[in-house]
């Protein structure tokens, strides 16, 4: 039983980041690749879905929730500017090309 209240413990401070001996892994995507490769923008969408239950089937300890759903969040308001954006231009160009 002693062993699961360390266990809860080390993953709380893990967490919050008082635990020295952990480290964040982070993913670094360039923007022009997520702009330009839906699958690229699918994979990290699936990854922050997940909420860390791969890494913790690994044996690591996932981020608190709020870092995937703000993570989210800012992927889907990427997209969406993006998505408008590219949408615009093709408005732009249909309308060139009728005149």
């Amino acid at each position: 039983m002693k062993m699961v209240k360390q266990q809860s413990l080390r993953k709380k401070t893990i967490q919050d980041n008082s635990y020295a001996l952990s480290r964040p892994l982070f993913i670094y995507v360039n923007e022009k690749a997520l702009k330009d490769n839906k699958v690229m923008s699918e994979f990290i969408k699936f990854v922050l879905e997940d909420k860390g239950k791969a890494a913790e089937e690994g044996g690591y300890v996932a981020a608190p929730e709020k870092t995937y759903k703000s993570q989210l969040d800012d992927l889907k308001a990427f997209i969406d500017k993006n998505q408008k954006s590219d949408d615009k231009k093709s408005d732009d160009k249909k309308s060139e090309d009728k005149k």
